[in-house]
């Protein structure tokens, strides 16, 4: 706003900034004079620049613009002024039901998160009570095979000892025999000791006969082992889902205001406005000039380019080419179009003076096999085989000069697709895909898909959504998304066309597109799911 009006004699404060610190607004603040003349008085609106205007603003610098208005028009037209207020509440309720969602959206979240953590905490104390069983079983596992091997190394140790023993015993008594006794006394005793050996041992022989070594060591449940190496106890899924439009109500609020937004990919969709039937014709391309005029060209055997008004629906001026009209590019600064020849090595100037197109001139310093072109700042870029080439809009059409390449890539001329949005180029490859680079050929993204089977046309909305233009079967109409990874079919079929050639994005409101083919021209309009 400071940058439109003049407060030249009072300090500048912000509008924000009003009303915080006092209780009402000094009008005397706000400047009726023009920034730029600040001795006229702001009276007019120009909505093609959004600027506000002093006579001498028109004049000078907006003379050519189509949509300039005065403020009294303006304010006499239309009931927005008089009911701001309300439309401000509405937009106003709108904003407090989402902020209410939201707040309620993150009370949820809370809620969940409480939960999560509860259930985490009961989760491992129930793990933990697991554990603690399990442990306790396995000492009680291991007491009882220790009890086992305990009984029975004693009663292998007890046997053993009681052989030392008796050994002991026996040892004694052959000394006595031997040194007091009789032969015969010595014989029987040794005799009867080698008997007591020989079943001493035996029966230590049935006990310790199918002895083993033992070698006992941990081992660990391989569940349970890896938790040595976790790095996560427990995780957290979450999944998202699409919460749709949530700004719907406060667009729609906005829009009884004046305030038009571009639809997103979420939400566009396409209405059928009219059908246009231009008897004999083979509509190939076209292209919106000013507010009441399309350029079409006529592939019929007449091989003419003719001037359509929308508003009447009629031809009103028509002008022979002697080709087969492949794309075209309307250059708005200088009131100009360039005309591709199908499958020739043509291009084409043609000057437009109101409704009246010129003779079309031969661009001689063309060399290539043309398809698609585009204008962006001084430039016209336009698709040959296998690049984009660009060159200088106001360059004459015998000038000595040579198209400058941007990029090497896939492209066929021929019936193809092009546009350009903030400083990239968007356009179709002979493999039927639609890829997007900058305008110094860095690569953004390439789009193929099977629902689009033969892209012959674009068109790129302010919004950032692209408009493909598929000839095959029957034709159809999609939409991708501005990062070109997401695709949708706006419509997989046209009202009388049957064999689509291009699509014309009006230059005027940027809301209404025609689809051009054979016969007939169908407008539409952009809209919301709204």
């Amino acid at each position: 706003m400071h940058k439109w009006l003049n407060l030249s004699s009072h300090q500048v404060i912000a509008f924000e900034e009003l009303g915080s610190t006092i209780s009402g607004l000094d009008l005397h603040a706000v400047s009726e004079n023009c920034n730029e003349h600040q001795s006229y008085s702001i009276e007019a609106m120009c909505f093609d620049h959004g600027q506000l205007c002093c006579i001498q603003c028109v004049t000078v610098n907006h003379w050519n613009c189509k949509n300039v208005k005065t403020i009294e028009e303006i304010t006499n037209s239309t009931d927005v002024y008089d009911t701001l207020h309300d439309k401000l509440e509405c937009i106003k309720q709108a904003t407090v039901r989402l902020l209410n969602e939201k707040e309620k959206q993150k009370r949820d979240l809370k809620d969940k998160m409480e939960n999560i953590n509860a259930d985490a905490a009961r989760f491992i104390e129930q793990v933990k009570c697991k554990i603690d069983g399990l442990f306790e079983t396995f000492k009680k596992q291991l007491n009882v095979f220790w009890d086992e091997q305990n009984t029975n190394l004693n009663i292998r140790m007890r046997l053993l000892s009681q052989f030392i023993g008796n050994l002991d015993h026996w040892i004694n008594v052959n000394t006595v025999v031997k040194e007091f006794g009789t032969k015969t006394q010595h014989f029987i005793q040794v005799e009867t000791t080698k008997n007591q050996i020989k079943s001493s041992l035996n029966e230590i022989d049935t006990v310790t006969e199918h002895d083993t070594t033992l070698d006992i060591k941990l081992a660990k449940n391989e569940i349970l082992e890896q938790l040595e190496t976790a790095e996560n106890l427990l995780l957290f899924e979450n999944s998202e889902h699409d919460l749709g439009d949530q700004m719907k109500d406060i667009r729609k609020c906005c829009k009884a205001l004046g305030i038009i937004y571009q639809p997103r990919f979420n939400d566009i969709k396409v209405e059928l406005i009219q059908v246009f039937h231009i008897e004999g014709s083979d509509l190939s391309c076209g292209v919106c000039v000013g507010e009441d005029h399309i350029i079409l060209g006529n592939r019929s055997t007449k091989d003419i380019i003719q001037v359509f008004d929308k508003k009447t629906g009629l031809l009103i001026n028509t002008v022979k080419f002697n080709e087969n009209t492949c794309r075209m590019c309307y250059d708005k600064e200088r009131n100009q179009i360039f005309i591709s020849s199908y499958q020739k090595r043509k291009l084409y100037r043609v000057e437009i003076v109101g409704a009246l197109v010129k003779d079309p001139e031969l661009l001689t310093f063309n060399s290539d096999y043309v398809g698609a072109s585009c204008k962006s700042g001084e430039h016209i870029y336009i698709v040959v085989n296998d690049a984009i080439k660009k060159f200088v809009s106001t360059t004459k059409p015998s000038e000595s000069v040579e198209m400058t390449p941007i990029v090497s890539t896939n492209t066929l001329c021929g019936t193809n697709g092009m546009t350009i949005l903030r400083k990239h180029i968007i356009f179709t490859t002979k493999l039927n895909e639609i890829k997007c680079k900058t305008l110094d050929g860095e690569d953004v993204y390439c789009f193929k898909d099977e629902a689009i089977k033969t892209p012959i046309g674009l068109s790129a909305l302010s919004s950032g959504l692209t408009l493909v233009l598929d000839r095959y079967d029957k034709g159809s109409l999609h939409v991708l998304s501005e990062d070109g990874t997401k695709h949708k079919t706006l419509l997989d079929k046209f009202d009388t066309i049957t064999g689509p050639r291009d699509i014309l994005l009006d230059n005027n409101d940027h809301e209404t597109f025609y689809i051009a083919g054979g016969e007939y021209l169908e407008m539409y309009k952009i809209t919301c799911l709204f």
